[in-house]
């Protein structure tokens, strides 16, 4: 078993990823047990300080791999080692700006004595690099999308427009045929050709045959310069292909269904923390403005039923398998069978997207996105690298106010001030060592705030496991360390009518299976919002029902099966439950508060998945079983989408992202 309870198949973090496993394989000395080993994850990205002017810099950002995921990207555990100076991005390299970090590097790696703690020595890694591609070319010095070799971890050759001279002629990534692919002892080879030439014009014609140049990078013996290079996904596939193709769909619809896509938009009511897009979209130029988080949302969301019907069938087809890569990607938890779907829908999207648009259109993006597979069986699921963290620090460092002078030593000076010399507590190491930070090799890594995502996992994909027992424990609260709390609004001591009473009792009998009496208290504690699995769910009972449908897997009893079903929140509720035994003493009673929901399951337009969009379709009837249950059990938030067929109403629903 992997670490946190999971099957070895299984990836939740960086931490369960080949490079981490595969580390203490390679490096044994790096594994001393009387010292703090360290993973660290390096980010670099330009950032315009001003709002009116191309003036751009770039902050090089360090996090700490041992952390937790959901702690490891906070600003208080970023590291800023420097600022790259303006007033525009390098030229080919920043070997200059990497030099001393790549020097202090070495010292961690060799290990630093430390006096102040129960461990005798620090030591510390870069176990990667996290950056968009135009970055992670400068920072690897791997030649750019332009260029004929311009993949990173292929030797893959791009096709030129032949009747096109020069750089801005047009140029095909489209891969019908794997590439070999390249290796550390090659690349380190490459580079070490490059900076030994003896001419200018001998280097140029070295890179143009290897596709590489020399980065500082090199100088760090254990850095794997294919592996540790990770494109970041949330680039290449949100503000890449997304945004590529849902404009390419925009062009090629008709003017007079426009109109229908942004009716279809408007219809959709998603809960107020989700990123909303603008209502004044007007053609493709009106998605320029999209934040990534918008776009992922409109790939799970939005693209799908509002196309539907309405694009051309070779465009749609391959603007549905899109959005099905970009739901698969933003998974918490994935299993090899996960990755092995996500593989075979990159290789049959890139097929279809040149069919549909024509070879010319397939950039270094979708080339890139065939590889995301080996990213995720390297580093797990992208969640735990992606660089919506730097992003936002980003946009935090481009606020810090400056007076126009000096701006990149005004940015490092206020931004210690802020972090270093304020009320915020440094970080200690003698104080964080047994609990924040764990040692790189640790084999008993600590759960985090992820841990509702275990527990699902293991009702839902354990193959031996009474997965009805195992729900039904989940039902009665018998779950530890798995957080749930009711918010307002509420009210005290509300009695339940007829119908709910009926469904109450028929959830004590089927989860209390014993031989005594099973009393449900008419009486209950209503509340409106619930807090559980990372999400706050509403309800109707709320000011709001936006966020109170959701999809829940049950259990079949007589097969061990699992089925899907999507219902809208009702209400939560504090259930108090008796139970009495007779014993050789007499009567026995036990009490049990349950944290329940009270939810109507919504009925099935069909009973399999719609096979044009791959959407499960339901109307306004309700199924009557199974209506109170633990919001413990919930998967997701979801929103429904109006079909727009004929007959009674009818609603596709789509999983909202995390």
């Amino acid at each position: 078993m992997a670490p946190r309870g999971l099957p070895d198949n299984v990836m939740m973090d960086i931490v369960d990823g080949n490079v981490w496993k595969e580390f203490s394989k390679t490096n044994p000395s790096f594994n001393d047990k009387d010292a703090l080993s360290i993973g660290l994850l390096l980010n670099v990205d330009w950032f315009k300080p001003f709002d009116r002017s191309e003036y751009k810099v770039s902050a090089l950002m360090m996090s700490v791999i041992n952390l937790p995921r959901n702690e490891r990207f906070k600003k208080r555990w970023t590291m800023v080692l420097g600022i790259i100076p303006g007033p525009t991005e390098p030229k080919g390299n920043v070997n200059t700006f990497l030099q001393p970090m790549v020097e202090d590097l070495l010292l961690l790696w060799n290990g630093i004595p430390i006096t102040n703690s129960t461990l005798k020595i620090v030591k510390a890694a870069l176990l990667g690099v996290s950056s968009d591609m135009p970055a992670l070319r400068k920072v690897s010095q791997y030649l750019g999308h332009k260029a004929d070799l311009g993949c990173s971890r292929c030797n893959f050759m791009a096709e030129r427009d032949l009747t096109k001279k020069g750089a801005s002629g047009k140029m095909s990534y489209y891969t019908c045929v794997a590439a070999p692919d390249r290796t550390n002892a090659q690349v380190r080879d490459q580079a070490k050709e490059y900076q030994s030439a003896g001419s200018l014009k001998i280097a140029k014609e070295i890179q143009k045959k290897n596709g590489v140049r020399y980065s500082e990078l090199v100088r760090l013996p254990y850095f794997d310069m294919v592996k540790m290079l990770i494109t970041d996904p949330m680039h290449t596939f949100l503000l890449g292909m997304v945004q590529n193709e849902v404009k390419l769909c925009l062009q090629n619809i008709l003017d007079s269904k426009l109109a229908e896509v942004y009716k279809r938009m408007r219809s959709i009511r998603l809960p107020y923390d989700i990123g909303r897009l603008p209502t004044n979209i007007k053609g493709a130029d009106g998605l320029s403005g999209l934040t990534a988080q918008q776009w992922k949302n409109f790939a799970c969301v939005y693209a799908r039923p509002c196309f539907s019907g309405l694009l051309p069938d070779k465009f749609f087809k391959s603007l549905s398998l899109l959005c099905e890569i970009v739901v698969h990607i933003t998974k918490p938890i994935m299993s090899e069978e996960d990755i092995e779907t996500l593989y075979r829908l990159i290789h049959e999207h890139h097929k279809r997207f040149a069919a549909a648009y024509g070879k010319w259109d397939i950039s270094i993006n979708y080339h890139m996105a065939l590889h995301i597979c080996d990213i995720i069986s390297d580093y797990g699921p992208p969640h735990g690298y992606w660089c919506y963290a730097y992003e936002r620090m980003n946009g935090y460092l481009s606020e810090i106010p400056n007076n126009g002078r000096n701006i990149e030593s005004q940015i490092m000076v206020k931004l210690l001030q802020q972090l270093c010399f304020s009320s915020c507590e440094l970080p200690n190491i003698s104080a964080k060592t047994s609990t924040a930070l764990k040692p790189i090799l640790a084999t008993d890594v600590e759960m985090d705030a992820d841990n509702y995502a275990v527990y699902q996992y293991k009702l839902y994909t354990s193959p031996v496991l009474d997965r009805f027992e195992y729900q039904c424990s989940i039902d009665r609260g018998e779950v530890d360390h798995w957080p749930i709390e009711f918010l307002h609004p509420s009210k005290s001591r509300v009695k339940v009518d007829k119908e709910v009473y009926k469904s109450i009792e028929d959830f004590c009998k089927k989860v209390y299976n014993t031989d005594g009496n099973v009393y449900a208290n008419p009486m209950i504690d209503k509340f409106g919002r619930c807090a559980v699995n990372g999400q706050t769910y509403s309800s109707d009972f709320n000011s709001t029902d936006r966020g109170s449908v959701v999809k829940a897997l049950f259990v079949l009893k007589d097969s061990n099966e699992l089925q899907p079903y999507f219902g809208i929140i009702r209400f939560f509720f504090k259930l108090c439950v008796t139970l009495t035994y007779d014993t050789s003493n007499g009567k026995k009673n036990e009490v049990f508060e349950n944290s329940l929901a009270y939810v109507t399951w919504m009925c099935f337009k069909t009973p399999q998945i719609d096979k044009t969009t791959g959407l499960y379709m339901v109307n306004d009837a309700f199924y009557e079983q199974d209506r109170v249950m633990s919001p413990r059990r919930f998967l997701n938030r979801c929103a429904l989408a109006p079909t727009g067929r004929k007959g009674a109403a009818s609603y596709y629903v789509t999983e909202l992202p995390r």
